[in-house]
């Protein structure tokens, strides 16, 4: 291989050690970007003023006297990144100051920030608590309690006189971002125990803060400590952000509830946050009259208005309570206190239907939330929605999507608070242990649905139901909620329970061995709940994993069932078996006949629960079918063989509404035995590849669509994987190559293992290798007076490095005859990072690079020439 540069007469050939050229990887721009992103991120680091910004100084909460006197004496002016540490008493503005100057001054079009002053905040004085002390706090920012919750008066249902604060400690009125950069908290002073006293009456009834403006962004507040309420949204606010920041008042244990969100309230985000340990509903009542909803997030009417909120996104927000001690000692630890995460609660409306509306949460954690108590009782469930009293308000939900979110009775906690995980549910089979709980009065339109969670309960904890829903409707009536995809363990009763909830579609959720489910797997079909709430008094001998609880609960369909054993062919890895319609000996407690047509999906269990979805068959007619199912890869071992387990079926029956099935409960089970012809891999197909890797390895071979990715392995002498693993087709599958970090060059050969079911199936050395296409170029320079004596490379470097005194010709230079000039010669290989890579200290661009002149011949060779370094040789000749 050779280049040719632009230096007319001068050719230069590339050597490599190997097969390819030994190059390099990752740049400086990698580097450049971390730096700055880590300035961006510190909270100590200095920066310049922004004059669109009011710099705290002062952690004071501030009397309306002292915020007049620091607006008049200019101590909120934006761009005054100031602090005096020697004189405290100049440190004037507050929270509150900043607030009042805000809410005058910023605009949409210009909206401030409010943000903590650098020399304040690296001094330390800005850590710690605006001390938010209720003697000092006017009436005007206190609230009446039953606002929060019902909008109505105490013990009158349907009442029209709403109840609604007339401020708060930190009313934000116009557009702006307050950025406490998790450094200074607000915490409101309880009385004695936690309650409000004679000496502070008011204690139990403060918003920290009241957003009734649009475009407000709470960011980094930590540790938003109160009374009653946290952050309060109103009717009249949109476009509202609350990200990041952690409030778990463990030292506190009296905050009711975390954030509220009026009806009205549109485009809510609260997300990157973690919040728990509030405070324990001392009675059933309480968590829905005096104190609030008792919950992280409320959903609340905000007076009487159905206008509802809407386009709410609840993302990443770990609603986690950690436990010091088995109860709640209010005012004095809340590490025992283990609150409610979502209340719904009455005359709350979600969602106005319209696309992109309703009340997304995604991505989030529940953790150390163990319900206690009785029906009625809106503590410890991770989301309630209730109008539970006879006569109460309905609430309404349209648009809810709760997915792909983690849910465990135990769960992270400080290193200073052990874990203790003894609660239990004073009544493990009753539909108040669920922690999704959908009670009457609560209307669902549109599409609501709870998909690809994992639902998990720990083994030492008596936790019976996930979710349980009471719709109060009947028959073919549409609950307007799907239920799907979901993994469930660890209960210790039916996961999923419904009463009176008419059409509830539940599909294809998985059942963990550590899941309820019925000894007698045919009794599973026909399986009731256990609780007088759910239709009178049942033994658990008659529970299952999923129960409708009444005929009024998806007509409570009987199930198709396997009624031969399953028969596996090897070349296809397909099952086959059929199915059979229930008969009448078959539909105990009052079970009604499923409806053609109807879909069949089947799973795998390994005893008696449903641990894999198989796939599903649909079925138009007929009290028979055949069905034919792909083996899941999950269940094929390394030498073909099936892990042994069962069959079962769950029946959605089509009749009514196609896209909302009336679900089943699962089937009894048939044994599943056979094996898969054992996948082959024959050749590696890709052989070289980009240094910054993101490139796709292709290996060839046979019965690869059997294979599950996640058992596949494709690892290189560099230490790393090609991951993730595709499988294309039963001859192919891809990996992703990550960046080369080979050493000392990042370019050069590697070997490459393919592992199945960590088993060695194939192993190529030096098959592949990591290229950098750099430019390859040369400088020719002409010299004279130039030292002699020294070598082409010695003479190189004292030429170039300037010591040597020799002087550079210019170009068309004439020269005497007899004249000696020296040529130096300059290589270099030129090479771009990627923002993907790091350069290394050795990446090499070329070894063993000859340099040959036309006119003079060779030159002489370089062994090494590094990406980026130029580096050179030098020869002499007489003019003639």
């Amino acid at each position: 291989m050779s280049h040719t540069t632009t230096a007319a007469g001068i050719r230069l050939a590339q050597r490599p050690a190997s097969p390819r050229r030994i190059l390099a990887i990752i740049g400086i721009a990698a580097l450049i970007v971390a730096v700055i992103a880590t300035l961006l991120v510190w909270p100590f680091s200095a920066r310049a003023a922004d004059l669109n910004t009011i710099y705290l100084n002062s952690s004071a909460f501030s009397t309306d006297t002292d915020v007049t006197a620091a607006l008049a004496a200019g101590a909120c002016t934006p761009g005054d990144d100031g602090y005096d540490a020697s004189t405290p008493a100049n440190n004037r503005c507050s929270l509150r100051a900043a607030l009042t100057y805000a809410n005058t001054h910023s605009t949409a079009a210009t909206p401030l920030t409010i943000t903590l002053a650098s020399d304040f905040l690296t001094a330390g004085a800005g850590g710690g608590f605006i001390p938010m002390n209720s003697p000092t706090i006017s009436t005007t920012y206190l609230m009446d309690a039953t606002y929060i919750n019902t909008g109505i008066s105490i013990g009158v249902p349907g009442s029209t006189g709403a109840k609604a604060p007339t401020g708060a400690a930190f009313t934000i009125d116009a557009p702006m971002t307050i950025n406490l950069q998790h450094a200074l908290g607000i915490k409101v002073r309880p009385g004695p125990g936690g309650t409000a006293s004679a000496s502070d009456p008011t204690s139990n009834k403060h918003i920290t803060f009241l957003i009734r403006a649009s475009g407000v962004h709470l960011l980094n507040c930590s540790d938003i400590q109160n009374g009653m309420t946290a952050i309060t949204v109103d009717k009249t606010a949109s476009d509202v952000e609350i990200r990041g920041g952690i409030t778990r008042p463990i030292d506190n244990g009296y905050t009711a509830q975390f954030l509220v969100i009026q009806n009205g309230a549109t485009n809510v985000t609260f997300a990157d946050y973690t919040v728990g340990n509030l405070r324990t509903p001392s009675s059933p009542n309480e968590a829905r009259t005096s104190m609030g909803c008792n919950a992280a997030l409320c959903f609340t009417s905000g007076g009487n208005t159905q206008t509802p909120s809407d386009a709410i996104l609840v993302d990443n927000v770990n609603f986690i309570n950690v436990t010091a001690s088995d109860s709640c000692t209010v005012g004095v630890d809340g590490g025992g206190c283990k609150s409610s995460a979502i209340y719904v609660a009455v005359r709350a409306s979600i969602g106005s239907g319209n696309p992109g509306g309703g009340l997304e949460i995604k991505e989030s954690t529940f953790g150390g939330i163990t319900p206690t108590a009785a029906p009625g009782t809106a503590a410890y469930q991770y989301i309630y929605s209730n109008a539970y009293n006879a006569g109460d308000p309905v609430t309404h939900v349209n648009g809810l999507n709760f997915h792909d979110n983690r849910t465990t009775t135990v769960d992270d906690q400080p290193t200073n608070y052990p874990i203790a995980p003894n609660f239990t549910c004073s009544e493990p089979n009753t539909a108040a242990c669920a922690l999704i709980k959908l009670y009457p009065g609560s209307v669902y339109t549109g599409n609501n649905l709870i998909a690809s969670n994992v639902f998990e309960n720990p083994a030492n904890t008596q936790q019976a139901l996930a979710i349980s829903a009471d719709g109060g409707i009947a028959g073919d009536t549409e609950f307007h909620l799907t239920i799907e995809d979901n993994s469930f363990d660890g209960f210790t009763g039916p996961g999923i329970g419904l009463w009176s909830s008419g059409t509830l579609t539940v599909q294809r959720n998985t059942f963990g061995v550590a899941s309820y489910s019925n000894a007698n797997v045919i009794h599973e079909e026909t399986a009731q709940l256990g609780h007088s709430y759910f239709g009178g008094s049942v033994t658990p001998t008659e529970w299952g994993m999923f129960v409708n609880g009444d005929p009024e609960s998806n007509m409570k369909i009987g199930t198709w069932y396997p009624n031969n054993t399953p028969t596996v062919a090897p070349a296809t890895c397909q099952v086959s078996f059929t199915a059979t319609a229930p008969g009448s000996g078959d539909l105990a407690n009052k079970s009604t006949q499923p409806r053609l047509p109807l879909r069949l999906d089947t799973f795998w269990t390994s005893d008696i629960t449903a641990e894999i979805y198989v796939g599903s068959t649909s079925v138009p007619s007929g009290t028979t079918a055949t069905i034919n199912l792909p083996i899941p890869p999950s269940l094929i071992q390394a030498d073909g063989t099936l892990l042994a387990g069962y069959l079962r079926l769950q029946t959605q029956s089509l009749a009514v509404d196609a896209n909302n099935p009336e679900s089943s409960q699962y089937s009894r089970t048939v044994p599943l035995t056979g094996s898969c012809t054992i996948a082959e891999v024959t050749a590696l197909a890709t052989d070289h590849g980009p240094a910054a890797g993101g490139n796709n390895l292709t290996i060839t071979g046979n019965n690869f669509s059997h294979l599950d990715p996640g058992t596949v392995s494709i690892d290189l002498s560099t230490g790393g994987k090609c991951a993730p693993v595709t499988i294309v087709n039963d001859h192919e599958l891809t990996c992703v190559m990550p960046a080369s970090t080979r050493q000392p060059s990042r370019s050069g050969l590697i070997n490459v293992t393919v592992s199945i079911h960590s088993a060695i199936v194939a192993n190529w050395s030096d098959a592949y290798t990591y290229l950098i296409d750099g430019t390859l170029t040369v400088d020719k320079r002409a010299w004279i007076n130039a030292p002699t004596g020294l070598s082409a490379t010695d003479l190189y470097d004292a030429i170039i490095g300037g010591a040597s005194g020799a002087t550079e010709l210019a170009n068309g230079a004439a020269v005497a005859p007899g004249t000696t000039v020296t040529w130096t010669y300059t290589v270099n290989y030129a090479y771009t990072y990627p923002a993907a890579l790091t350069p290394g200290t050795a990446d090499i661009g070329v070894l063993n690079a000859q340099v040959t002149d036309d006119k003079i011949g060779p030159v002489c060779t370089i062994a090494q020439v590094l990406i980026n370094q130029p580096t050179g040789c030098a020869a002499s000749g007489v003019v003639q």
